[in-house]
């Protein structure tokens, strides 16, 4: 009784809605049909609907849809990782009441959104759809995303303008013509991708129909990667805009190397001389990393002066990767009798495959001779992602 119910009340509004003509309303009713559809079907030809005086009628009515989907479908239904796709509107066309519809979603390094979009028949500058940065949809481009990816109809019926963010250019855009043919669907994409070989270089993609119609790049510092990002939709013609999504890639690192291993050594000021000049080696104490690893240049003759801090980068690529992880005590040996009395280390672990970068700190005094010092992990790593 509830469909049948729906049926009255929209029926009643579709025969008020034909009678005044509104080409306009009678789309929005047959949008609310859509999901109703089978149910009224079953109904109409055994049911005595009042205010219809014709059975066939709504049948007929409902038949006239001929390029609309009988199911709504949801343009991230396919992707495996719903969290990453943002539909702002499915399969069903859609019309804003006035001005235009906002969504907020967020800005990413690398992404995809891609739109049908009806070819119109209007000779001036109009949006179809925007993705900004910026809160108003109006406001002329000024800063990186404030036209992340826009198309517009032109004064040049038949031609769409595609505008996309370009943190080179003088108005952080770039923009080039699209043709369509008037009264057509068509599907607008771009794909934003950081660049394997150099991942702090953006590569954008735009197809058209499937069909790459233009490409480039952009360095990704000057790029609008983080923060809001508000898709709209405008009013240009009724239901000029469907199958509208944005979907989000993971980053690929900026991490230069695979595996870097630096370690900051203090040596104490309480010393007033300046300590050995020797060779001091340095070594993870855990089963299957009992490498012993070369900390300076033994020719050096500012090694390690009282109150300096000095930098040695290791080449652990030899090593297992479990070996730095959750590092715990470190092993320093001073090969010579001079002597060395270092009172702080750090040590850096950068992961390029985990894309982090791992901080430990030890603190103490301990005197390193001629034999194995042992160093115990004093302080919780600081784990920063790049």
């Amino acid at each position: 009784m509830k469909v049948l119910a729906a049926v009255i009340s929209a029926a009643a509004t579709a025969q008020s809605l034909e009678d005044r003509g509104s080409a306009t309303a009678w789309t929005s009713i047959e949008a609310s049909y859509n999901s109703l559809y089978d149910a009224i079907l079953a109904e109409y030809s055994t049911t005595n609907i009042p205010g219809v005086k014709k059975a066939n009628r709504l049948r007929d009515f409902l038949n006239k849809v001929d390029n609309f989907p009988t199911r709504v479908s949801d343009s991230c239904a396919n992707f495996a990782d719903l969290d990453s796709c943002s539909t702002v509107v499915d399969s069903c066309e859609f019309n804003p009441v006035v001005g235009s519809q906002k969504t907020v979603l967020s800005a990413a390094r690398n992404y995809k959104v891609s739109a049908d979009i009806l070819c119109p028949d209007i000779n001036e500058w109009k949006y179809n759809i925007h993705l900004s940065g910026n809160d108003d949809p109006y406001a002329t481009p000024t800063n990186a995303g404030d036209r992340q990816f826009s198309v517009i109809t032109s004064p040049d019926s038949g031609s769409m303008e595609i505008s996309l963010t370009d943190p080179s250019a003088w108005d952080k855009r770039q923009s080039f013509m699209q043709p369509c043919t008037i009264g057509e669907w068509n599907t607008y994409s771009l794909e934003v991708n950081q660049v394997d070989e150099d991942p702090s270089t953006l590569r954008w993609v735009f197809n058209f129909d499937g069909t790459q119609a233009a490409q480039g790049t952009y360095d990704l510092s000057g790029a609008y990667s983080s923060g809001d990002l508000n898709a709209f939709v405008f009013d240009l013609i009724p239901n000029s805009v469907r199958n509208f999504s944005y979907q989000t890639f993971d980053d690929i690192c900026l991490l230069k190397n695979e595996q870097v291993f630096t370690i900051r050594a203090r040596t104490s000021s309480s010393v007033s001389h300046a300590q050995t000049d020797g060779t001091v080696n340095f070594q993870i104490p855990k089963a299957g990393c009992d490498t012993w690893f070369n900390l300076d240049d033994p020719n050096q003759p500012d090694d390690r002066e009282p109150g300096q801090i000095d930098t040695y980068v290791i080449d652990v690529s030899s090593l297992p990767a479990s070996c730095l992880e959750n590092l715990g005590d470190i092993r320093i040996w001073e090969e010579d009798d001079d002597g060395w009395y270092p009172d702080w280390f750090e040590v850096t672990v950068v992961d390029k495959t985990a894309c982090t970068t791992t901080v430990y700190s030890y603190e103490g005094l301990q005197w390193v001779d001629f034999g194995e010092t042992s160093y115990s992990q004093n302080a919780a790593p600081v784990v920063t992602q790049s």
